[in-house]
């Protein structure tokens, strides 16, 4: 594969040198394609979102305000908070691009389907000749808003917590295929801090937004648990300490990393380089390597790295730091099979 291929690209080159040539290590962002939890079947391309809730409109839910050990309850009603969800997920789904097909239902007003929930949902295959719908089938959450003096400190600090769950279930409409779900347990939070209670409310978000806040990131959880999706990542290299490090960077920072990588090669071979000249350059030929999708060649550079820093001594720190990239590596190369899979390259 070329360099950036489909399931890790360059998303931006970070800042070059961080504090220009007196920085030792720099970074880049990059997008890496990862796995969802499941594998769906590959006869489902067309699928349709579906609020599979009862009507919710009626029903209230516990919140909790704390200050000092003293407890105060109120209650909210839940309104169309699983209407907002359904459609966090869909926007979700969409954005990503996997599927051939992709609809939120969208009953009009006072003409949704009044059918107990499986035959609302073979009902909603029928009409949409989609492949499979995505039902939300249960979503349940509270909030808690802890007040309290921070330690060591005359400041108060608020904590305000808004937890989410939600259950997801996909029903294809081949009956030969078997039903999958997906759950989200997540806590969105917010801190602040403040001098009395009225300057460190001021600053946390009205519950509303609150709520719509969580409840978004709770959809979007649950289609990157559905599908392959892009996360940004972050890499080190070693930019400095030496006038040709210096010089690889630059070619970085001008995206050419075929004339860095060069570099690296004739100054890890030179007999006269030290241990840790090696290791940096050992260290950013893994990268480089991993940026080529060529993860055994990266996993193999990353541990020669290792063991320089170990060797060069005083240096346990950027050992670790290689010891973990490896492990990351190892994982890369289990996901992009795993991505070959649900892409269905095989």
């Amino acid at each position: 594969m070329s360099l950036f291929s489909y399931n890790c690209k360059i998303h931006s080159l970070l800042l070059g040198l961080l504090f220009s040539a007196c920085s030792v290590t720099s970074y880049i962002s990059l997008n890496v394609k990862l796995p969802a939890n499941i594998v769906l079947p590959p006869e489902i391309q067309r699928v349709i979102v579906v609020n599979n809730m009862a009507e919710l409109s009626d029903q209230e839910e516990f919140h909790i305000y704390s200050f000092d050990a003293d407890y105060k309850h109120f209650s909210m009603p839940l309104d169309s908070l699983s209407t907002v969800l359904c459609t966090s997920l869909w926007q979700t789904l969409e954005r990503e691009d996997f599927f051939d097909g992709i609809a939120l239902w969208r009953p009009l007003p006072g003409h949704d389907l009044q059918l107990p929930k499986d035959e609302k949902i073979n009902e909603i295959l029928r009409l949409t000749e989609t492949d499979a719908v995505i039902a939300l089938d249960y979503m349940h959450y509270n909030t808690r808003l802890n007040l309290g003096r921070d330690e060591d400190s005359i400041m108060l600090k608020a904590v305000y917590d808004v937890h989410c769950y939600a259950l997801f279930t996909v029903y294809p409409a081949d009956e030969r295929l078997k039903k999958t779900s997906v759950t989200v347990d997540d806590t969105a939070r917010w801190i602040t801090y403040g001098f009395n209670i009225q300057s460190v409310i001021n600053e946390m978000p009205y519950l509303d937004a609150a709520l719509l806040d969580a409840i978004n990131r709770t959809g979007e959880i649950a289609g990157n648990k559905l599908i392959p999706h892009w996360k940004t990542e972050y890499r080190k290299y070693y930019s400095a300490f030496s006038s040709d490090l210096k010089k690889a960077a630059q070619h970085i920072v001008s995206n050419d990393w075929e004339s860095a990588f060069s570099i690296w090669t004739k100054l890890y071979e030179k007999k006269n380089s030290t241990l840790l000249t090696r290791a940096k350059c050992a260290a950013n030929m893994a990268l480089y390597y991993e940026l080529n999708n060529r993860l055994d060649e990266a996993m193999e550079w990353a541990m020669q790295a290792e063991k320089e820093f170990q060797a060069s001594g005083s240096h346990s720190d950027e050992a670790f730091y290689m010891d973990d990239y490896r492990f990351r590596l190892e994982l890369r190369k289990k996901e992009m099979h795993l991505l070959d899979i649900q892409e269905k390259k095989y």
